[in-house]
């Protein structure tokens, strides 16, 4: 894959995306839309970064819940991927019933899982990177993934030292050492996403956001502990508590659709 941008006829006004910008695009070959996520300046530490973001898009190509990556350029400036009808932000109240967040939750421990397994940590879990394509949530913006133990091209490109991930959403171990960071870091992140999705307010910085009472308080509070080891271990251990505290079914979310919002 090895794509050429004036194949894509971008609006002229784009989406902030932090070190890159979004355009609503149209691919001239199909007419489809799509979103074509461009570097502002491509300096060799964002470049990098996007590599990597294309590098685990390629790698989920064909999983439901992963963002696909449709183009790229050869030089990892920028990529194509389908347009999304919205993110989490823009379903919140949906998110407040309990079937609704925990399907959310089931399609994005689905890819994470992959990802896991494989010795990828996402490090970016929050509303705006989980949206909503086709009915279904993917999870995309892999862009400062933890890539697998020895495939780290350059040691100081995550340092010691140096906050990685969303204030209020990253975990408290992306603060001092995001290189050394497991699974339990999106945990901990996913556990601020429920307490956002249930209490409609932002996360502060290392704080649980705990909602005041009913089931999704314990799934939030043994997610968000401080020390790692003490969350838990995997997804699959992370759903597990989420069956059993809210009593909703796991299920399989490969089919599964979101109704449109109005």
């Amino acid at each position: 894959m090895a794509g050429v941008r004036k194949n894509y006829a971008c609006a002229p006004i784009p989406t902030d995306g932090g070190q890159a910008q979004v355009f609503r695009a149209r691919d001239k070959s199909t007419g489809s839309v799509v979103a074509l996520k461009k570097l502002r300046t491509p300096l060799e530490r964002r470049v990098a970064r996007m590599r990597r973001e294309i590098e685990v898009g390629l790698f989920l190509s064909g999983h439901p819940h992963a963002m696909p990556i449709l183009d790229h350029a050869p030089d990892h400036s920028w990529f194509v991927m389908p347009y999304a009808q919205g993110t989490a932000l823009d379903y919140r109240d949906d998110l407040r019933n309990d079937d609704a967040l925990a399907l959310l939750l089931q399609s994005v421990c689905s890819v994470l899982e992959v990802a896991h397994e494989k010795g990828y940590v996402h490090r970016d879990i929050k509303p705006a990177n989980i949206l909503l394509l086709d009915g279904r949530w993917v999870v995309a913006d892999w862009g400062i993934v933890r890539r697998p133990r020895g495939m780290t091209t350059d040691p100081q490109r995550t340092r010691m030292g140096v906050a990685l991930g969303s204030a209020g959403f990253a975990a408290p171990e992306l603060e001092d050492d995001a290189h050394s960071a497991g699974p339990q870091a999106d945990i901990y992140s996913l556990g601020q996403f429920v307490g956002w999705a249930i209490t409609g307010k932002r996360p502060r910085a290392n704080i649980p956001l705990l909602p005041e009472s009913g089931a999704w308080r314990a799934v939030v509070e043994t997610a968000t502990r401080e020390d790692p080891a003490m969350r838990p271990e995997s997804v699959t251990e992370f759903l597990e508590i989420v069956t059993r505290e809210t009593q909703v079914p796991i299920r399989s979310t490969s089919g599964s659709h979101v109704p449109a919002a109005d």
